[in-house]
Order: structure tokens, then sequence, then C-alpha cells
């Protein structure tokens, strides 16, 4: 009975242990995942690019250098809303705080992307992936939205918890009062704007969340409100007006005093126009004065101008300032029929740092319809601008019907004007002074500048320190297209047009037909009546120049050009200009040279004059010396009266006195005068020893006694004299130089 119920047990144990083993190999092995991801956007606006984090935990080890991780946006729709792999960059994802730097396609198709961990993740570890906006990830459409992520030590994917993109439900054009405090929101610009009522200089701002072309904007936007400021949150790239308008208006209508649209970094891109009817993108009515238009992309306007202004055919003009604003034509220039900026400036305008392409005209500016004699005290600037691939003009001052003395003061400076089917400049308006200076005009098919003598009297245009070159007519008339400088129509008076660079060292050429010249040199051709000699040796990367009708003595250009030239005792009326050579202008030096520059400096007769020149390079050291290029020893000659500041040397120019013949330069060589600054050691001088012979002595003590009495700036005030450095030489100075004679 025993032995019976011994055996009993023995079967039930091993059928139990089949059984267990039976259902430990009927359950699968887990699989491994990582947590549910949750994702945060910002913004969560539709069709916005967002900033996405992403945070889950890993199960198993992800090893540096090795270990991926895929996401996937699919559940997005067909839209492709994810960058493809290639277009990803270091900067663009971080992991646990660490730059990704490889980037791969997991699945060949388009919202699915591959990061390699950057860092060691160890199981069960927590992960933190951020995509930035600079990978360009955009939002998809509105609703409840998911995404996949899966590693590669892992057998399944996880979807994220669900996150909300929005749609466009916020107001996006906010008012604030002129103390910054906020007022209201709206949906509509003109909405915001029409709050302000009666108000005075407040500002609307405009966030990149507004979308005219699905939004409720109603066109055109009048701006109407005086001092007014309507200005981007987020800059011209990322909010954009687009529409259309009515016949004779803009997009956006200036249409009030002291009105500003966009500023540094907070313009707009204004496109949308499909019709050569509208006048502008940005219209200047009757009613605006004073404006500004800044930061904005004006681009994608069929056949219409970017900017166009009324006021010039109402009366004077008006004051304005264009500044840092991109415009460009979808039209081919040959079939534009409109200029890129239609501009009737008042004195004090400014028109800086702007770049323009593809018009009928490039940038252009009329005078009025009445004459304008004599009242715009301050110039117009039109400065630092790009102007290229226009069928005509890159750049035109021009008269409405030429009447008689629309401007006084047109300046242009440094900007670049090249690839234009015309001219690089024309200028065909009657003003009191006309400067150009600075300005590259380069590779067009007409003329680098044209002046049009019917118009303009030609003794009032100077033109100095330009690069002129590489302008020659593939079509047409050489006789009349092939000058870097054109004095065209019957001109009875001169342009003056020395101090430039005309693409050779040997001056420009003389050009054929009827407007030849008796120039002999290779570069570009000027044309008779216009005086080219002399001219610059090299080419330049700045210049500027200046005739002042009132005593004003110096030209300060320390941040532009590298030069400052002030004049102290001058009461006449200055000719003053600055440039700054790309390379040696002349010969060969026997020092290392730091720079190279230009200056002209002429008053009346420079009879009692003292002329200080700064002369500015970061590399200026303590050893560092100033040169000139003197024409009559064909050298470059160190300067007798200079000294070195912080990051500059300067130079003082004397007139010339027959007494001290050694202090060159002289103001009169001060007619476009190279000079260099070196890293050279500066001359060791010994006090008392005038005539660095190696001893004080009888001429020494000559010398010592003619600077006597003497202080600095004047004739005979000579450092060497000045023991102790006051800035005069007197009995101090004698008691000193009475101890080392004989020495």
């Amino acid at each position: 009975m025993k032995g019976k119920i011994s055996s009993m047990w023995r079967v039930v144990i091993a059928l139990a242990l089949v059984l267990s083993f039976s259902l430990v190999t009927a359950v699968p092995a887990m699989a491994t995942t990582v947590t549910q991801p949750i994702v945060t956007v910002s913004p969560n606006t539709t069709l916005l690019v967002g900033k996405y984090t992403i945070n889950f935990n890993v199960t198993t080890t992800l090893a540096a250098a090795s270990g991926t991780i895929d996401i996937d946006f699919t559940d997005w729709g067909g839209a492709t809303y994810v960058p493809a792999y290639g277009d990803w960059e270091i900067g663009d994802v971080t992991i646990n705080g660490a730059y990704v730097v490889t980037f791969a396609d997991p699945a060949g198709s388009a919202n699915d992307i591959r990061f390699t961990t950057p860092v060691d993740i160890a199981a069960s570890g927590s992960v933190e992936i951020i995509i930035e906006t600079t990978a360009s990830v955009k939002n998809p459409t509105v609703g409840s939205k998911t995404i996949t992520v899966d590693t590669s030590a892992d057998d399944t994917a996880r979807t994220s918890k669900a996150f909300i993109i929005c749609g466009y439900t916020g107001k996006p054009a906010s008012l604030y009062t002129n103390k910054g405090e906020f007022v209201n929101s709206y949906y509509e610009i003109e909405d915001a704007i029409d709050g302000a009522g009666s108000e005075t200089y407040w500002t609307v701002e405009v966030s990149s969340e507004y979308n005219s072309a699905t939004g409720p904007e109603t066109f055109p936007i009048d701006i109407d409100v005086e001092g007014l400021t309507v200005k981007s949150v987020d800059g011209a790239a990322s909010t954009i007006i687009e529409g259309s308008s009515v016949n004779g208006a803009g997009i956006i209508n200036m249409a009030a005093a002291n009105v500003t649209l966009g500023g540094p970094d907070s313009g707009f891109t204004i496109k949308g126009i499909t019709t050569t009817t509208t006048y502008a993108a940005v219209l200047f009515t009757t009613a605006s004065s004073n404006v500004c238009v800044q930061g904005n992309i004006l681009t994608g306007n069929l056949g219409s101008h970017a900017i166009k202004d009324l006021t010039g055919e109402a009366g004077a003009g008006i004051v304005m300032t264009i500044k840092d604003n991109i415009m460009s034509s979808t039209v081919a220039a040959a079939d534009n029929d409109a200029a890129c900026t239609w501009l009737c400036p008042k004195g004090g305008s400014l028109i800086d740092n702007n770049e323009a392409s593809g018009f009928l005209v490039g940038m252009s500016t009329y005078g009025p319809y009445t004459d304008h004699a004599g009242s715009w005290t301050n110039p117009i600037i039109i400065s630092n601008n790009k102007s290229y691939g226009h069928y005509y003009e890159g750049m035109c001052a021009d008269g409405y019907y030429q009447n008689t003395n629309q401007y006084d003061y047109i300046i242009f400076s440094g900007n670049e004007c090249y690839d234009n089917k015309g001219n690089g400049i024309n200028i065909s308006t009657d003003t009191d002074y006309v400067i150009v200076t600075g300005n590259s005009l380069y590779n067009n098919e007409g003329m680098g500048l044209k002046v049009h003598a019917n118009y303009q009297d030609t003794d009032n245009v100077w033109v100095w320190g330009n690069n002129i070159y590489g302008n020659e007519s593939t079509v047409g008339d050489a006789t009349t297209d092939d000058f870097g400088i054109l004095n065209y129509g019957y001109a009875t008076g001169t342009v003056t047009a020395t101090h430039n660079w005309w693409g050779d060292a040997t001056g420009p050429s003389s050009g054929t037909g009827f407007y030849a010249s008796t120039a002999t040199g290779s570069g570009d051709a000027v044309s008779s009546y216009a005086t080219y000699n002399p001219w610059l040796g090299a080419s330049i990367s700045a210049a500027d120049y200046r005739i002042d009708t009132t005593v004003s003595q110096s030209l300060n250009r320390q941040s532009t050009v590298g030069v400052d030239v002030n004049n102290t005792d001058s009461t006449a009326t200055s000719k003053l200009g600055v440039a700054h050579y790309t390379a040696n202008p002349q010969g060969t030096t026997e020092f290392t040279a730091l720079d190279f520059f230009d200056v002209y400096a002429y008053a009346g007769t420079w009879t009692d004059d003292l002329v200080t020149i700064k002369l500015y390079n970061d590399g200026v050291t303590s050893s560092s010396k100033a040169y000139f290029w003197s024409e009559a020893q064909g050298a470059w000659v160190e300067c007798y009266d200079q000294g070195v500041g912080s990051g500059f040397v300067w130079v003082k120019v004397r007139p010339y006195s027959a007494v001290y013949p050694e202090r060159v330069p002289v103001v009169t060589d001060l007619v476009g005068l190279p000079f260099a600054i070196s890293s050279e050691e500066a001359p060791v001088t010994t006090k008392g020893d005038f005539d660095s012979d190696g001893d004080i002595d009888l001429a020494d003590f000559v010398e010592f006694a003619a600077a006597y009495g003497s202080s600095t700036g004047d004739a005979n005030y000579n450092v060497i004299g000045d023991f102790d450095d006051s800035g005069d030489i007197g009995l101090a100075d004698f008691v000193e130089f009475a101890a080392v004679y004989g020495s």
C-alpha cells in the first residue's frame, strides 16, 4: 500500500512539472518599448514653424554614436511638414542637451526622421528631444495629432499622447499707446489702426500668426493716423501681407504725417499685386509727410512700383526715410512698366541700404511739378544701396518736365549700381549741387554715370572717389553708350570728375564719336566737358566728399572710411574728400603697410591753416608711422609732424615755410594726396637734437631759439624742443636744453 502511494505521487509530480513547462513555453517574451511620449509644441498654431519638445523613457540602454531614435510624423496627413533628412543640420535637434550630428531617413518616406543619439542613455533612463524651430518642422492642419517613437533597442514603436494644433483663432494685430500700454487686439491691421482713433504716435504690432491671404483683411490698408507705427513682431520673412488693391492705390497707403511702416528687424513681406494698373505695394498719398518705410520685403507685385510717391504731383514733395528694404519684381525687366521707387524726396530725406532688382527703372527720384527755388537746406542722401538688373537705369534723379531749381543738394554715396541694361546712375534734373562719391558703377550696358546737360548745370556736379569700370554696351551706339561718365547734350559746363578709379591705373580712355575726350588711358571712357585728372591709382572700398556751403571745416568719417579731417583755422568754404583704398595706389613701399587712404582738403588760399588728419586702423601700435606719396620724389615720404593715438595715426599739415622746408606734406599738397600707415618702428628722437646728428651743439641751439615761446599748432613749434611735452616751449624747456647742451 505504501509503495503504491509513492508511485502515485511520482506521477502527480511529473504531471505538474509537464504542466508547468507547457505554461512557461506558452507565454511569449514581453516586447520592449519606450514609455508613452509626451509632446509639447510652441507655437501650436497651424502651418507655423514650431519648436517640439518630446519626453519619454527607454527600456533598454542606448549607446552614444550607435543607438538611434526614429520619429514618425505620418499621422499628420499627406502633406510634407518635415524637411528631408538631408536638410537637417547641427543645431536643429538636441537629445538630453547634446546636439545631434547624424540624421537619416528610416523608411524612405516623407515625415520620418532618424537621429543617432550623441550621448549614452541608460536602461529606464529619461530622454528629452528638442527639435528647434531652425529645423523648419511645420505644424500640421488643425486637430488632435500624434507622433510615434521607436529606438534601435526596442521591439515596438510607441504612439505619443495626443497634442492639439490650433486654428487661426488669435487676434494678431495689437494696439499700444504712445506710452507702450496695451489697448486691444484685432483680427485686421486696418481695425487696429482705426482703434487708435484720433490718438497720435501709437503703435500697431503684428504677430507672425497674421495671414492676410486666409484672414479677414480688406485692402488697401490706410495708415492714416498721425505718428502711427505699424510693425511686425517677428520680422519681414515670417509676417506676410498678401493682397491686391484698387487701381490708383497701394496695398498699403501712407496717408498721414510722421507714419512708419516696419522698422529695424520689424518689417513685413508685402506682395500679391496681379495687375499692372495698381500703383504700388506701398503708396505715399498726398496726405502723407515725413514717412518712414524700413526693413520690408516688397516683391511679387506684377508690373507695379514697389514704392510710389504722389506728393510731388501736388506740391513740393516730402521728407522720407526709405531704409533696409528689399525690392524685387517677378516680371522680366523688359516687360515691366514700373520703377522700383518713384519718389519726390524733400531735403533731409534718406534713402539708405536698400536692395532693388528687376524693374524697368531702378531707384528713382523725380522733381516736383512746380519749381522749388532754394528753400531746401538739407541734402537728399541716397546711400549704400544696391540696384541691379534693371532694364534702364540703376538709379535716376529725374526732373518732372525738367523744371528749374527742383533740388538744392543731392548726394549719391556708397551705392552699387551694376548689370543694368541702361546706365548705373542717370542725372537729368536741375539741382544746385549734385555729389556722386564712394559709389561702384560697373558692368552696365549704358554709362556708369550719365549727366543730362540739357537740364542740369553740369558745373554743379562733383564726381569724386568712385569705382567706374566695365561699362560697355553690347548693343546700340558705342559713341554714346560706351562711357564710364558721359556729359550728355549741349553742355556749357564741366562735370568735375577727378579722383576716381577707372578700372586701370593709366586712367580713363577717350571714347569715340561726338562726345570723345582727350584722355589717353585704358580704363572706362570719359566724355568731353568732364575734368578727370588726377585719377586714383587703385580701387576704393569707401569714400566721401562734401562741399560745405557754410563755414564747416571737418569731415569725420572714422566709421565708414577710416579718416577724420579737421581744418582748425580756415574761415573759407571747404571742399573735403576722404577715401580708403583696397590696395597700394602708387609705386612701391619700403615699409610694411597697414592701410592706404586719400585726402582732399581745400579752402581758399590756405595761408594760415592747420589741418589735422587721423588715419584709423585696428592694427595701429605705438610703432606705426604715416607716409604720403610725393609726386616730386616719386616715392612714399615719411610725414614730418605725426603721432599715434588709440587705433589711429595723426598727421598735422601746415602751409609751406621756407624756414622749415622739411615740414611735409604742406596744405597745398592736399588736393587728393595718398597716405599710408605702417607698423614700422617710429623714429627715435632725442630731445634737443634737432638735426638728429647725435650731438647737441650750436646748430641745435639755433633751432631751439627759433622754437622758443611757441605752442602746439604754431608754425614754429617743434616737439623736439618740448622737453616736458607740455605743448609749449618755455623757460622749463630752456633749463632742460641747457643741461644737455654739449652732449
